[in-house]
């Protein structure tokens, strides 16, 4: 069977409608590297050299979870990202970072804006994969929610940075 223009590849040779719960995850995917590229390059930009890099990681990472989602294969996450510390260091702020758990606010600046979005946007493909895979891929839900711990820790981070020079 050809492929019609309101389909797309789910697997191989088999076609499916665009709207397809696994090609609205696939897609969702996609937009969280994008948003993952754009906040590494706004943290660059604004002399954030170690949150670019760790920013651009999340995007590296959304395309693990991306290739796991087409595989079936299990998600392979780079080592360099720590996700279970990640994961424990999000609950306890105070203690890791010496902040308290915080809401953005417009005066945390541009890179404090992009990287709470690139969590919120980890959060939307977490839920999105829990909805199409409920229990069958813990793997990749796992993935996404110590996914949104990272980018929370890197949000920590830069919040310990700014409350210190606010301090001189």
């Amino acid at each position: 069977m050809d492929k019609t223009a309101e389909q797309t590849c789910l697997f191989g040779t088999e076609y499916t409608d665009k709207d397809h719960p696994r090609i609205t995850l696939r897609g969702a995917l996609d937009g969280l590297h994008a948003q993952g590229i754009l906040c590494a390059v706004v943290a660059r930009d604004e002399g954030h050299a170690k949150l670019a890099l760790q920013a651009e990681q999340i995007a590296q990472a959304a395309l693990c979870v991306l290739a796991a989602e087409y595989s079936g294969k299990p998600v392979q996450i780079p080592a360099q990202l720590d996700l279970e510390k990640a994961h424990a260091d999000s609950h306890a702020p105070k203690r890791v970072f010496g902040v308290d758990h915080f809401y953005v606010t417009s005066n945390m600046g541009l890179t404090m804006a992009h990287l709470n979005l690139l969590r919120t946007r980890i959060r939307d493909c977490e839920r999105l994969a829990v909805s199409v895979f409920g229990r069958t891929r813990i793997d990749i839900v796992q993935a996404l929610n110590r996914l949104s711990s990272f980018a929370y820790c890197l949000m920590c981070m830069l919040r310990a940075e700014q409350e210190a020079h606010a301090c001189r």
